[in-house]
């Protein structure tokens, strides 16, 4: 069902709406909320929350210098340049 031309088409609907709703100035109400939930380090964000202007804004913030590494040494580690929740199956079934 995901494949279907209105399947997309719902989805791509709901993403634009969702969108426009957070370029709105009144969605900075939604960041404290955000930041609790999602556990985010507000000492490694480089501008105050106070500063943006709506939640998308918010979404993409930059962090302060030096704040994350982009590579390294280990080659176990897998360096990730956006914030993010693993999700895994542990089979496909």
């Amino acid at each position: 069902a995901v494949d279907s031309h209105m399947v997309r088409q719902i989805f791509q609907n709901l993403t634009i709406k969702q969108g426009r709703k957070y370029d709105d100035p009144y969605s900075t109400r939604y960041i404290p909320d955000f930041i609790r939930y999602h556990k985010i380090n507000m000492d490694e964000v480089a501008d105050h929350i106070s500063s943006f202007r709506n939640f998308n804004e918010f979404f993409y913030r930059k962090l302060k210098p030096g704040m994350r590494t982009l590579s390294s040494e280990d080659s176990l580690i897998c360096v990730s340049p956006a914030d993010c929740r693993l999700n895994v199956f542990a089979t496909v079934e």
